[in-house]
């Protein structure tokens, strides 16, 4: 709806057909986990984490000092999130090793969105991993640390606007049958613009983390305990 006060009355008028779409998908999504948590499963997974948090039981290696074993569960995370094929997704590869984000017009960055969308996506979804994972032991590293949680934040959610506004135009294509350029072609200009500024502020970030130095940088503070 926040698009709404930038359009012209016969689009306001022609997505009020998706507003009613999407009313009928949600009553029958809330029926549904309505339904599932009320049900057999859902109430023997309760029982099941009550009875555990009377006496919980843990591995043997939780007897460790956590600031023993952190690099070992952050590392191969952010090593994922490292080598995630989204990095060099409209990169130029150059001959001597360097990285450089290419500087795209809106149009090149659409049709790059539809073929390597879903990759970047991906990388979205495992920024979210690596952000929530770090956010457990903040308080065992040393400020540096943070920044690159923050990072991880900025990335999951510039990367979820582009989603967002992906998913969001093709969910009106289909309500509407037709392309949402022919049916509200303001409404499409929009959402391509909010797309390209997103895309903007990731080649951003996508330059920094193509670095040697940052990625470097960032695996080291893992192994830095705070304090030492």
């Amino acid at each position: 709806k926040g698009y709404q006060p930038k359009l012209p009355t016969k689009e306001r008028k022609a997505l009020k057909q998706a507003y009613v779409y999407l009313e009928k998908k949600r009553c029958k999504a809330l029926t549904q986990v309505r339904e599932a948590l009320q049900g057999k499963p859902h109430q023997k997974l309760k029982q099941t984490l009550k009875r555990w948090l009377k006496k919980p039981t843990y591995k043997e290696i939780a007897q460790m000092p956590a600031a023993a074993v952190l690099p070992d569960l952050l590392l191969p995370i952010v090593s994922s999130l490292l080598l995630h094929p989204a990095w060099l997704v409209g990169v130029d590869l150059q001959d001597t090793g360097s990285q450089t984000p290419k500087q795209l017009k809106p149009a090149a960055v659409e049709s790059l969105l539809a073929i390597r969308g879903s990759v970047i996506h991906d990388l979205r979804k495992q920024a979210k991993r690596v952000r929530y994972q770090m956010n457990l032991f903040t308080e065992l590293y040393s400020p540096t640390y943070k920044d690159y949680v923050e990072d991880m934040k900025q990335i999951q959610g510039i990367l979820g606007d582009i989603q967002d506004s992906m998913v969001l135009d093709e969910f009106l294509n289909s309500v509407f049958h037709s392309d949402l350029k022919h049916k509200a072609p303001q409404l499409a200009e929009l959402l391509q613009a909010n797309r390209y500024k997103s895309w903007q502020q990731w080649q951003t970030l996508q330059q920094n983390y193509l670095k040697p130095e940052t990625r470097q940088a960032f695996r080291q503070i893992l192994l830095t305990e705070s304090g030492n």
